[in-house]
């Protein structure tokens, strides 16, 4: 049996998505597999930077925590050699804690410098009913949630998000908005830990309002809560884009690669493995089938692929493309067939300075009100009296970088209400009192100006600020109750899929969730793969026993005819008996 020949596959996105979905396949009996990214880099939504300065840590701009049941990513940066590190394990945390800027700018929340302290404050401001009730909801949806793990274990695959999500019961929650969930969790959808808790975390994690978000997306963005808050938040030494990096490039190793997930480890790379190629600044913009159901990629600048797809997954968010009069069901461009859904919008603003406690109606020290926190998060009651979403801490330092060859000593005033005499007084009273001086990355909904950080950070030096925006198409989907699409787009004539793992970001984004879809990508191929080699034995086996029953009716058609003579018409064997010899059956008697 000829058997048929090892498929060729594309992958269309360079992201997290995109580096699973071939991490996993590379062991699939592949006989191309091609990853296509329309930027000049590779990693999407993960994204980090590094100053001049080597002795500054990397920072990332894009996605940034994960927890520490987040198994797939967890796995493939052990099985990768990439170091990881608890949030709070770092050293630049400063004191640590959190607040929260409510009404009239001033913090409505903070946590105390003991937990016990902190403790009170929560349970006086909250309700531990209330805090009970949230941390229980976090916690039951990290269990509903791993059961998806233990069914892909099991080699199922969904081949809608419903269904996939249904094996944890969440199926439901996309169809709900945030305030319905936390109006039964809480009897109340205006809650303090609603309207303080819940808004702060969706403005952080997602950059958008709680109440009419989808019911799902605000359980992934608690979920860290139930898992131990900053204690179970973990980074990437390095940042997560060197794990799209590691899944990417690692099948290249000669040798194999076992993590803890054992054969399902993403990043198990052995020999013989297919390796991915990376096509880097290649958009595709049509995905057409041939008439033997084979896919046809085209890209921005006309070209095509250099060869044909048996089987497409598109890792990315839908694109957008030129209006046209066809239905989009009727359009030879699969990719038409992607119902795009809206993103938001999302700035990214680091700076290195001191936040003026003013700003937030405190009148203590500058470096003493730093030495606290580490992340500061934006209540409803906040309204639009601040222009950021959340600020975090990242790193600190006692020297700003050297941009040039004569750095400052401190932050100069050239945007500040303050004097550089003041400037230095107070820079020096953080270096001398309360250590290093902080840096700080700021999320917003618009790009954050040099008066509006003017206020926030004491004598704000725009030159040391870095500034990056997740416009095209965003940092996250527009989160609100829908309905949800396929995983599958187009089934063609030959079996080939046109897959979309990214259709499940319309009811929930993170790192976690698009590695879970990638993996049913990869299973739904998977079981494909077998179902065509498993249908392609059948008709071998078939057309065998086919030939086989001709040959045997050929055979007995043979043996049922009467025997041919071997003699002349007339003749009889004994015509040819002469002298001395005998006919058969005769026998010669001796001296005959």
């Amino acid at each position: 049996m000829s058997g048929i020949p090892p498929p060729n596959i594309a992958i269309i996105g360079g992201g997290i998505g995109g580096a699973f979905a071939a991490a996993w396949l590379r062991n699939a009996s592949v006989r191309h597999l091609d990853v296509y990214e329309a930027s000049e880099r590779i990693g999407g939504r993960t994204l980090a930077t590094q100053d001049q300065d080597e002795t500054w840590a990397t920072v990332e701009l894009g996605a940034s925590m994960g927890i520490t049941e987040n198994r797939y990513i967890l796995e493939a940066a052990r099985s990768l050699g990439l170091a990881t590190e608890l949030r709070s394990e770092v050293s630049w945390r400063g004191g640590g804690r959190l607040a929260i800027v409510g009404a009239g700018r001033k913090l409505a929340f903070e946590e105390g410098a003991w937990k016990a302290t902190t403790l009170v404050r929560l349970l006086s401001r909250y309700g531990g009913r209330t805090l009970y009730r949230l941390g229980q909801q976090g916690s039951e949806f990290i269990r509903n949630f791993s059961r998806i793990y233990a069914a892909q274990d099991d080699g199922r695959a969904f081949a809608t998000v419903d269904e996939l999500l249904a094996v944890g019961g969440l199926h439901e929650w996309p169809r709900r908005s945030c305030a319905e969930a936390m109006a039964v969790l809480f009897s109340d959808a205006a809650a303090p830990a609603a309207t303080e808790l819940v808004a702060g975390l969706m403005r952080n994690n997602y950059g958008q309002d709680w109440a009419p978000s989808g019911a799902l997306c605000c359980f992934t963005a608690i979920a860290p809560l139930a898992a131990g808050g900053s204690a179970a938040a973990i980074g990437l030494v390095g940042g997560w884009e060197e794990l799209t990096r590691g899944l990417l490039q690692s099948s290249s190793r000669s040798r194999s690669r076992r993590g803890s997930a054992g054969e399902d480890d993403p990043a198990a790379a052995t020999i013989g493995a297919t390796r991915p190629q990376l096509h880097l600044s290649r958009q595709v913009t049509s995905v057409v089938t041939q008439d033997d159901g084979r896919f046809v990629l085209s890209f921005a600048d006309g070209s095509s692929a250099a060869r044909v797809y048996d089987h497409v997954v598109l890792a990315a968010p839908c694109p957008t493309l030129p209006a046209t009069a066809e239905a989009h069901d009727e359009s030879p461009n699969l990719l038409r067939r992607c119902a795009p859904v809206p993103y938001q919008h999302v700035y990214v603003t680091l700076v290195w300075g001191l936040l003026d406690p003013a700003y937030f109606g405190k009148s203590e020290h500058a470096a003493s009100f730093n030495a606290k926190f580490s992340d500061v998060l934006v209540a409803d009651a906040a309204g639009r009296s601040v222009p950021f979403l959340s600020i975090g801490r990242f790193d600190e330092q006692h020297a700003p970088p050297a941009h040039d060859s004569a750095p400052p000593a401190f932050p100069s005033a050239a945007v500040s209400a303050h004097d550089s005499a003041e400037c230095a007084r107070l820079y020096a009273g953080a270096h001398d009192g309360a250590g290093a001086i902080p840096r700080w990355k700021l999320f917003s909904a618009q790009e954050l100006s040099p008066a509006d950080l003017a206020p926030l950070i004491l004598c704000h030096e725009e030159r040391l600020t870095v500034r990056h925006a997740w416009t095209s198409p965003g940092a996250y989907p527009i989160s609100r109750p829908r309905n949800l699409s396929s995983f599958v787009l187009h089934e063609s004539v030959s079996g080939g899929l046109f897959l979309h793992p990214s259709a499940i970001e319309a009811a929930t984004s993170a790192m976690e969730v698009v590695a879970v879809a990638a993996r049913n990508a990869a299973l739904l191929l998977v079981q494909r793969l077998a179902q065509i080699r498993r249908a392609n034995r059948l008709r071998e086996n078939a057309e065998l026993h086919q030939k086989f029953v001709e040959a045997n009716a050929a055979r007995a058609e043979a043996d049922a005819a009467p025997p041919k003579s071997q003699f002349p018409r007339g003749e009889t064997p004994n015509a040819k008996v002469g002298k001395g010899e005998c006919a058969a059956g005769e026998r010669v008697q001796p001296g005959e």
